[in-house]
C-alpha cells in the first residue's frame, strides 16, 4: 500500500466541496490526491515551499561548473544570463567545496 493509498483511507470523505481557502486553491491546481497526502503528513504542521528559481539554481551552478573552461566567465554570464561576478562566484564557492 503506497503513502498516497494510506492517506486516502484515513480521510475517503474529504470532497473538493470540503475545502477552502489555500487548501481548495492547492487541490484545484494539483489535485485531491495532493491534498490528501498533504493533510495526512502535514497536518496542523507548516510546510514551506521554495520558489521555482531556487531549486533550478544548483542545477544551473552545475552546468555552469560543467561548460567552465577557466577564462569563459564572460560567455557563460551571456548564456545564462547572469553578471560575470554571479560567474565567478559560482565557479569559486563551488570548487571550494562551499556549495554543491
Amino acid at each position: 500500500m503506497s503513502v498516497s493509498d494510506h492517506c486516502r483511507d484515513e480521510v475517503s470523505g474529504i470532497e473538493l466541496e470540503d475545502l477552502s481557502g489555500d487548501m481548495r486553491f492547492f487541490a484545484e491546481a494539483a489535485g485531491m490526491d495532493a491534498v490528501v497526502v498533504l493533510l495526512k503528513c502535514f497536518s496542523g504542521g507548516t510546510v514551506y515551499v521554495p520558489r521555482i528559481k531556487s531549486l533550478t539554481r544548483e542545477k544551473r551552478d552545475r552546468a555552469i561548473l560543467k561548460l567552465f573552461n577557466g577564462v569563459n566567465h564572460r560567455e557563460l554570464a551571456t548564456n545564462f544570463g547572469l553578471s560575470i561576478r554571479q560567474v565567478r562566484n559560482i565557479v569559486q564557492t563551488t570548487s571550494q567545496g562551499r556549495k554543491a
